[in-house]
């Protein structure tokens, strides 16, 4: 009878364990990603590069300046291991701002709107009058939106361009043509901000040619804008508060709500981008300095904190520019320790999840800390399979991607 007693108690001490176990797990919720962060070294003469845009093949384009956010810039794109600089008449105010996957790219030559394709570099024709803007995005179809700039009044417009041989068209607008037009998706659905009843707001246009719909606003907010657009028609920019304070924000198109996703506790954040998995990445003050940031699943992080493996240990990222639907990230960082130092493009790439030390490779050096994690382990790196627990399910897991 005792013994019965006894091992009726381990039984309930042991479902009560894993009860508390799986518990945990769920309150803890998906485990944070972890990235590998490649820092690309610097074009000779131009020790800072800012990236702007990736594409699905991990590509990033952008814009290199001798020191940080100096005019003489050159406009650049990676090529394997390196930066390549695209070719200009100008010698300052040039840069990369978006691509495509067929190859061409967009952004600006000396202040006026450009694309490059295979090489070489043209300015797009501007409607008729005007000069200086900027190609902010191109997709599949090659379908490129941007801005004139009206230097008499003092404001930018939202253009088109239907191809990068054709003449830029305006773009609807609601009340007022004062706006800009910043990013497209391959079905050709446009994001931006329009200026509406003296308001910057969030505008979405589903074609060129139709009437921009005004995106509800963020709960306390009374302006915004729409800076990147994915797949699905979702949106991500920043909305604004009546403190003069901004918050990155995103629009799901399916459920019609603007959603305010916060700051890592700084006065304010930007959202940047979002992908078809509404992964959304951006830029936000923090106590300390500007940091880049992935909100996914209603949590924002810090990415310095999920960068676990990079070819440069001194870099930090300072912002995330762009993400795709495989969950890479183009981001801005800040080489040295030094708040001042050279900016770098980095592209931060996902690690397998039996990659726990995320090197690339899965070796004995992840058996390593899978053996070394054994036991409970809710949201660590060595818990594979998210049971809460690294053990044998996690360890035919780790053999089976063995490299």
């Amino acid at each position: 009878m005792v013994g019965a007693i006894t091992l009726s108690g381990i039984d309930l001490m042991l479902s009560s364990c894993l009860v508390l176990t799986v518990v945990a797990s769920i309150l803890a919720g998906p485990p944070a990603p972890r990235y590998s962060m490649f820092v690309f070294p610097p074009l000779e003469g131009a020790e800072s590069a800012y990236p702007s845009a990736l594409r699905s093949d991990g590509t990033l384009v952008g814009s290199a300046s001798p020191k940080p956010f100096h005019p003489q810039s050159l406009a650049v794109m990676t090529s394997g291991d390196v930066l390549a600089s695209l070719p200009s008449e100008f010698r300052a105010f040039n840069a990369a701002l978006g691509t495509a996957d067929s190859g061409l790219v967009v952004g600006i030559m000396g202040l006026a709107p450009a694309s490059w394709s295979d090489g070489e570099g043209e300015l797009l024709a501007p409607i008729p009058g005007y000069f200086s803007g900027a190609a902010w995005d191109v997709n599949e179809s090659g379908v490129i939106v941007g801005t004139h700039s009206n230097d008499l009044v003092g404001f930018d417009f939202s253009v088109y361009w239907p191809s990068s041989e054709t003449g830029a068209i305006e773009l609807p607008f609601v009340d007022s043509p004062s706006g800009a037009a910043f990013a497209i998706n391959d079905a050709g659905a446009i994001a931006g901000a329009l200026s509406v009843e003296g308001a910057l707001q969030a505008v979405r246009w589903d074609a060129p040619t139709l009437a921009p719909v005004v995106l509800p606003l963020a709960e306390g907010a009374n302006g915004g804008e729409a800076l990147a657009i994915n797949a699905l028609g979702d949106v991500a920019g920043r909305c604004m508060f009546p403190d003069f304070s901004s918050r990155a924000m995103v629009h799901w198109r399916e459920e019609n709500v603007t959603l305010s996703l916060g700051t890592l506790g700084g006065f304010g954040s930007e959202a940047r981008a979002v992908n078809a998995s509404r992964q959304v990445v951006g830029l936000s003050a923090t106590p300390g300095a500007m940091t880049g940031f992935l909100w996914a699943d209603g949590t924002m992080r810090d990415l310095n904190d999920l960068v676990v493996h990079s070819n440069d240990p001194s870099a930090r990222v300072t912002l995330a520019a762009d993400i795709d639907d495989d969950g890479r990230i183009a981001a801005e960082v800040i080489i040295g320790g030094r708040s001042d130092g050279p900016r770098r493009i980095a592209l931060l790439t996902p690690c397998r999840a039996a990659d726990l030390d995320c090197n690339g490779i899965v070796d004995a050096g992840d058996l390593a800390i899978l053996l070394g994690a054994w036991g409970e382990c809710v949201g660590c790196s060595a818990d594979i399979d998210g049971d809460g627990t690294a053990g044998a399910p996690d360890l035919a897991l780790l053999l089976g991607a063995w490299s």
